[in-house]
């Protein structure tokens, strides 16, 4: 009988372990999804265009949070307009999906400036998010664009061609 005893002991120390194994790890998991919402300081090194997409993307993910944001881009603007479940189908959205994970304060503002109707130049367009431009400095005389021309997502802040 002893023998019987010890063997189911045995097997409820190894089920208890099971059990509470997934515990510590949900634990954990609650544990770094707090830090989810800190803020982060840039990360030293990196070029101007860099700077550039860490402060857009603090922006964005300050105006929609975590997950991915879609958005749509036509001749005029590159436009931002919202996050998760309430977007449209990818056949009229991309997806965007943040470089950097560890974002803070965004240097970058969202200001009512009427972007679509300004004239950039050939290549350059604005960044438009959840409506509004998006202003490279407090005087709001630069504005974030996008290169239309390049491959890749290339950013940068140009003044309107008056």
């Amino acid at each position: 009988m002893k023998s019987k005893r010890n063997l189911f002991m045995a097997c409820m120390g190894v089920m208890l372990s099971i059990v509470a194994v997934p515990g510590i790890v949900l634990g954990v998991s609650v544990a770094s999804g707090a830090q989810a919402t800190r803020q982060f300081a840039m990360p030293a090194g990196l070029t101007k265009g860099g700077q550039l997409l860490w402060n857009f993307e603090s922006l964005l993910r300050s105006t929609y949070g975590a997950g991915t944001t879609p958005w749509t881009s036509t001749f005029n603007t590159s436009d931002f307009v919202c996050a998760g479940e309430s977007c449209g189908p990818l056949s009229k959205e991309d997806p965007y999906f943040y470089t950097f994970s560890d974002l803070g304060k965004s240097d970058l503002t969202l200001v009512k400036a009427k972007v679509q109707s300004m004239n950039f130049g050939n290549y350059p367009v604005p960044i438009v998010v959840d409506g509004y431009a998006v202003a490279c400095n407090t005087r709001e005389h630069l504005f974030l664009v996008r290169f239309s021309d390049a491959a890749n997502f290339s950013l940068s802040c140009a003044p309107p061609i008056p």
